[in-house]
Formats: structure tokens, sequence, C-alpha cells
């Protein structure tokens, strides 16, 4: 994979990319049968992305070149992890897309349906952090300009609900320059896709994302438990009643 982003244009590196697709194929195969559930859905949108890459060589913008290398990472990452998903299937993945553009919503929603995910999508970001604010999603993904106020601002909002603290956030922008990057991350976001929308790019890099955050939470120690306090002891008795020092509870984990 490195070998290949690092010189795309180059007709030596279309070989790395040809075996680059012919093993994730194979890891793909191989998880599908054996039931590693996060693994071959992976592998499945990786794999969608490649073969379009080799049939349409110019698609291989940067952007698309960090998700390829992102991919690869997270395979590692899944490979290396106690829990392969060996499981029944578990339920779709919720996403929110929060965009004011009605064209790029339809994509967003159009790619993840197709990709199995459970998408809602939104035009409005107040009514997003609403939304936000009594359910629960497994990603995020935000437009950077929008109006009354901008996806960095709401990232920093939703950053701030209990449950939004460690939920993937995804920028969607047409502006990929530094000053953007920075802001991304300042506002608590965790990664960027660049218009226009490669749908199946989005589909790849949300897969990245949300399956790293499932092996994290399943993987994470359990919250720990503070120690019951001390029984507090009795009032003093008159002298002429003995008193039996009273035992505090044992603190229990």
């Amino acid at each position: 994979c490195l070998a290949y982003i690092k010189a795309p244009a180059l007709e030596s590196s279309r070989q790395h990319l040809v075996t680059l697709h012919q093993r994730v194929h194979a890891i793909s195969t191989d998880a599908s049968q054996t039931g590693c559930t996060r693994v071959f859905m992976l592998t499945n949108a990786f794999g969608s992305l490649l073969s379009e890459i080799m049939s349409k060589p110019s698609w291989a913008t940067p952007s698309i070149l960090q998700t390829m290398a992102q991919a690869v990472d997270c395979l590692r990452f899944l490979l290396k992890s106690d829990d392969l998903g060996l499981a029944e299937p578990a339920p779709k993945d919720k996403v929110l897309a929060v965009d004011d553009d009605p064209v790029c919503n339809h994509v967003m929603v159009t790619t993840l349906r197709r990709a199995n995910f459970d998408i809602t999508n939104l035009e409005n970001p107040n009514a997003a952090l609403q939304l936000l604010q009594n359910n629960r999603y497994d990603l995020v993904l935000l437009d950077v300009n929008m109006p009354e106020i901008t996806g960095f601002e709401l990232c920093v909002k939703l950053r701030r609900l209990p449950h939004c603290k460690t939920i993937p956030v995804i920028f969607v922008t047409a502006f990929n320059n530094f000053e953007n990057r920075k802001q991304s991350v300042l506002s608590g976001g965790d990664d960027f896709i660049t218009k226009r929308i490669s749908p199946l790019e989005l589909a790849l890099k949300v897969s990245i994302h949300i399956h790293k955050a499932e092996v994290k939470r399943a993987s994470a120690p359990p919250p720990e438990i503070e120690p019951a306090p001390a029984e507090t002891a009795p009032a003093a008795l008159p002298a002429s009643r003995p008193v039996t020092p009273a035992t505090p509870f044992a603190a229990t984990q």
C-alpha cells in the first residue's frame, strides 16, 4: 500500500495496486467464511475502492490515498485485537449526517444505506444538536460551512454531551487546507473527507472509524467503582452503657 501511495502515477506502481487488491480480496473471503464480521465489512469496502482505482487511476486523489493508508492501519488494528467480531451480526451502525447542501446530503444517505448503515440526515445544525442530546449514534458526519453555527462549533458542543465524548466525528468540506485541518483537531474531530465526495471512499472511511471505535470500546477496562464510604460511628452513649465500636463496610469492587 505504501509503495503505491508514494508514487501512484508511475506505471510500475500499478503492480503494487494489483497485489494489494488481491491480498485484500483474499482476507475478505476468509473473513466472510470464518464469520469475522468487522474484518469482512472493512475489507469488502476497501476492495470496492481499490477496484474503482484500478479501473480509473485518476480517482486516486490525495484524500483517497490517505484513506487507503488508514484502511491498512485499521485492518492491522482489527487483526491484532482479541475480538474479531466472531458473533451474530450486530444491528446496523447508526450514522448522523449534517449538511445544509441537499445534494451532498443525498449522496451521503444513498451511499451509506447501500453500505448497510442506518443513516439519519439533517440540514440544520441546531436541529442536529437537539437530536444528539437524546439519541446515540456510532458516528457523525459534519459539513464545515453551515448557517447559524459551523461544523467546528457544532463539534465542540456535541463533545460536551457525556454520551458523545468519544464517538467518531468526520468533517466534510470542499476546503482541504491546513487551517481547516487545525480547526478540525481543536474542535474535537477525528478525520476529514473532501468534497466532491467519492461514495466508495466515504463508505470506507466511515467503516474505518466505526470499527476502530467498536474494538476500543470492547477492549476498554470496565469503569472503576468507587469504594463504599465507611459507616459513620454512632454517637457516644452514656458511660453506664459500654459502647461496641462500629465496623466499617468492606469496600467492594
